[in-house]
């Protein structure tokens, strides 16, 4: 594996993760509110 190979797959795992994060946490607010 390429760093360069290595690095765009670390960025697309954190990127995954907090996007991830962010939905569950939006979706647990929003069904919170009823």
């Amino acid at each position: 594996m390429t760093s360069l190979t290595l690095s765009f797959c670390q960025r697309g795992w954190r990127s995954l993760v907090s996007s991830v994060l962010f939905y569950s946490h939006s979706f647990q607010w929003s069904h919170g509110q009823d």
